[in-house]
């Protein structure tokens, strides 16, 4: 089992890509993260994006379209969640984390579910992107290059899932944006929650440095 990511994404010759039609990862700037609990994973940084969006496919039903959603599903063996990072050109020399972080429960805006042993799998793709149409057998392919990383996930924790270093934003600056995608399964574990920057982190995020 592994546990260190060792992914460099920066390595991916950055090309323009299709917009999808839901308009770029929201950057957060200079906004003041309010009422944030002490014990909550914590966003550092004054410039971090969260999901431009995000996709259930199904292996059950694989021609089924959940379309978009706020409340990302995983269950075991079954639902996976794709979720769509835009990296924009001004963060193209700065050091970017991807992050996935889960508080506690009792911290989390609800709704909240995390049942199982908490093995899950990360699966990457770039200049790609989900849809509101996009289903199990419709789903972008993952490229032989990028790894299938199998990680423990505790709640109450922040997870970096690359090696963030000058440039590691991997957008180049004559891109509008670089596309992102991460898909989230689980072999054991079921996993429902808000994706939140609000109060308790909860999700994928991208800091910038």
């Amino acid at each position: 089992m592994k546990t260190t990511f060792t992914l460099f994404l920066s390595a991916v010759a950055a090309v323009p890509v299709q917009d999808t039609g839901k308009g770029t990862s929201d950057v957060k700037g200079d906004v003041k993260i309010a009422n944030v609990k002490p014990g909550c994973p914590q966003i550092h940084s004054k410039d971090f994006l969260t999901p431009q969006l995000m996709v259930p496919i199904s292996a059950s039903e694989p021609d089924k379209m959940f379309g978009y959603v706020g409340e990302p599903v995983i269950t075991p063996n079954d639902i996976c969640t794709l979720f769509n990072l835009q990296i924009p050109a001004p963060f193209h020399d700065k050091a970017c984390a991807l992050e996935f972080m889960l508080p506690q429960i009792e911290d989390a805006f609800k709704p909240y579910t995390f049942e199982g042993e908490g093995n899950f799998a990360f699966s990457w793709y770039v200049n790609k992107g989900a849809n509101a149409l996009t289903t199990w057998n419709s789903q972008p392919k993952i490229e032989m290059e990028w790894e299938v990383v199998d990680q423990v996930i505790v709640p109450g924790e922040k997870y970096v899932l690359n090696k963030p270093a000058p440039g590691s934003c991997w957008v180049d600056k004559s891109q509008t944006y670089l596309a992102v995608g991460v898909r989230l399964c689980s072999n054991d574990t079921t996993l429902k929650f808000l994706e939140d920057w609000s109060r308790c982190a909860t999700g994928f995020f991208v800091e910038a440095f």
